[in-house]
């Protein structure tokens, strides 16, 4: 609650801003938002067909509106005008016959035989008024209105995030491309000078109450000029893309949005958990490691693939969260059969509150090659660790990590104890 909260208040500040912006969060949910000039007491806003009902707000807020559907073509509007009128009417065997329309509901028709309520068939209209099907808020306000801040939440317009990575072994580094699906499932063409993706799960009620406290949104046009930004609110990422866009209904637009490179390392990664006792061997996954990214990287789907002989080899696919500029980055793209290993419980004693484990990590190398491979152990958060005669490295609070050089047809053991309070 806490976190929303804060969001909430972040979003009412930058309302006062008066910029138009669009924000696209990965449940296909939208929030529009905009400064306009109204200059009058009354005023019609036009919003997509996946509007959400209750999500509307505004500065100022107006006294009340009302929420107006029109439709193409209307059967009921056009059968009421022609009240009075001579009407033909076709029925279902095909049959088409002019009558004089005297009421529309009920249908009531009449001609030389009489006075008559038709049990099926349909009007036929010698023309009709065919419209641009839109919908609107007719806002009604208390007083004057110079201009208005108002933002809304629809649905229907999502994103997907891919990346590409190329990796050159013989230079080790790795060109990464970034890009943006943005499908566009509603009625209306949509147009934003100021798009920003929002990188996270967020709570929502349900699919009319989705994320109430994040109702009012205008951001500050100064995140997305020339580059892409990241904002951090609460443990959420904003990331502001630059341009102008035009995202066409029912249809998709690819955006390029990133386009860096990278240093990596290629190592082979064994994970293991504190709470798993599986003892079998298993293959180890091929990984590339990015020591220290120069850019953030928002949640996606991560594609891998080799260009080092000239020629593009599919690799494989993993998925990232959002890694911050500066974090180290590990991703595992398919099975090393020739590097094997597996961790074992090798001892477990409990002194009053204090557990006490011990583990062994064993791993071979099958291959011709030298490997450089890397344990990652997840541990609970408040343990103290000791390990045997390797290096190792604790780069957050749950994850243990021991790198160990392979030479070919080579085995190791590795030693390692945990200690934690319960």
């Amino acid at each position: 609650m806490k976190k929303m909260i804060v969001l909430f208040l972040f979003l009412m500040s930058l309302t006062l801003l008066g910029n138009e912006f669009l924000m696209i969060y990965p449940n296909a949910l939208a929030i529009k938002g905009n400064t306009v000039a109204v200059q009058s007491e009354t005023f019609q806003l036009e919003i997509p067909d996946s509007w959400i009902l209750d999500s509307f707000t505004s500065d100022p807020y107006p006294q009340s509106y009302h929420h107006v559907i029109v439709e193409s073509f209307n059967y009921k509007k056009a059968l009421n005008e022609a009240v009075g009128q001579t009407i033909k009417w076709r029925f279902d065997d095909g049959t088409i016959k002019p009558y004089t329309l005297l009421l529309d509901q009920p249908v009531l028709l009449s001609d030389n035989n009489g006075i008559f309520i038709p049990n099926e068939g349909t009007a036929v209209f010698e023309t009709v008024n065919i419209k641009q099907p839109q919908q609107y808020l007719e806002l009604v306000f208390q007083k004057y209105v110079d201009k208005l801040n108002y933002s809304y939440m629809f649905t229907n317009l999502s994103y997907q995030t891919i990346y590409t990575m190329s990796l050159n072994e013989d230079n080790h580094q790795v060109d990464i491309l970034g890009t943006l699906i943005i499908s566009n499932q509603t009625n209306k063409d949509i147009s934003t000078e100021n798009l920003f993706i929002f990188s996270g799960d967020i709570n929502s009620v349900s699919t009319n109450y989705a994320m109430k406290t994040a109702r009012s949104y205008l951001y500050d046009t100064e995140m997305s000029a020339g580059a892409i930004t990241t904002e951090n609110i609460s443990d959420y990422k904003i990331y502001s893309i630059p341009g102008r866009f035009t995202f066409t209904k029912s249809s998709s637009d690819y955006i390029q949005f990133l386009s860096t490179k990278e240093s990596f390392e290629k190592i082979y990664t064994f994970n293991a958990y504190y709470s798993n006792h599986n003892s079998d061997f298993e293959s180890l996954d091929q990984t590339i490691k990015i020591p220290k990214l120069s850019n953030a990287l928002m949640a996606a789907k991560i594609r891998l693939q080799d260009k080092t002989s000239g020629k593009t080899i599919f690799l494989g696919e993993n998925t990232i969260g959002n890694s911050s500029q500066g974090q180290a980055l590990e991703i595992s793209f398919g099975k090393a059969y020739d590097l094997q290993g597996k961790v074992e419980l090798i001892q477990s004693n409990r002194s009053g509150n204090t557990y006490f484990e011990a583990y062994k990590f064993t791993t071979k190398n099958f291959s011709d090659e030298e490997k450089n491979i890397q344990l990652n152990f997840t541990l609970p958060r408040d343990s103290n660790v000791e390990v045997d005669v390797y290096d190792y490295e604790r780069p957050s609070a749950t994850l243990l990590q021991i790198p160990l050089t392979l030479h070919p047809d080579m085995e190791a053991e590795v030693t390692f104890e945990i200690r934690y309070d319960r």
